[in-house]
């Protein structure tokens, strides 16, 4: 049996390009990885100088499971989407920054939209993270008042 480092690549192997994709809708995913790196922007960026995390998510879809890669920055301008993940996933705490989110994110369960982009010239079809969900908070009960009470 020939070593893995010896065998022959196949030719007609390098012609697909995608990745597997979902349907758009609300999933499930894990977070396998998050990396943070500074964000230096380019002439013409709309956004400044700022944290940056790389995110690869395993989205749990009902035939198949895909990787999903998002990229979230602190800028003014977009940290809200940081803060969104942050409640999704259980961990945003007041005051937080983007070093103890990194920190905390690996392994996370959390709920995002999904939206399936279409294939674009020469871009492949690819899943995209639309909002992350906040889980739902269960409604607090009604105290029971002394009045109400039977005796």
């Amino acid at each position: 049996m020939a070593s893995i480092w010896e065998e022959a690549l196949k030719e007609d192997e390098t012609a697909n390009n995608e990745y597997p994709t979902i349907p758009e809708g609300k999933y499930q995913f894990e977070v396998v990885k998050a990396t943070g790196k500074e964000y230096s922007p380019k002439p013409g960026s709309k956004i400044g100088k700022c944290a940056e995390i790389d995110l690869q998510l395993r989205v749990e879809g009902k035939d198949r499971d895909v990787m999903v890669f998002d990229r979230l920055y602190s800028d003014p301008r977009t940290v809200w989407k940081m803060t969104a993940f942050a409640k999704c996933i259980g961990v945003f705490e007041k005051g937080m920054t983007p070093g103890q989110l990194l920190r905390k994110a690996e392994g996370q369960i959390g709920e995002a939209d999904v939206i399936l982009r279409p294939a674009e010239g020469s871009y492949p079809a690819r899943n995209e993270i639309k909002s992350y969900n906040a889980p739902k908070e269960a409604p607090e009960k009604e105290a029971v008042k002394p009045e109400d009470l039977p005796f």
